[in-house]
């Protein structure tokens, strides 16, 4: 079986270093809402919360967020 990563290590980190567990930060999931109680979302599980919503996935899943894409990366204009 294999071990859980612990939420309040993965919430610590400004980076994720661990390529096993998406980060919500890069996802195109992800959103920031207007809600001041529960400022960060995630349109494709429909959830707001005040943590980050890979660890209330986790939380109430038991597994790393499943729903994981990596947001569109927009080319760089040159400039003049």
């Amino acid at each position: 079986m294999r071990s859980q990563p612990d939420l309040g290590t993965l919430y610590l980190q400004p980076m994720n270093t661990n390529k096993n567990v998406p980060n919500c930060m890069q996802c195109k999931h992800f959103y920031v809402t207007w809600d001041a109680k529960f400022p960060r979302g995630c349109r494709l599980f429909a959830i707001k919360s005040r943590q980050l919503p890979m660890i209330e996935v986790m939380r109430i899943d038991g597994h790393a967020c499943r729903g994981y894409e990596l947001k569109p990366t927009s080319p760089v204009k040159p400039t003049r």
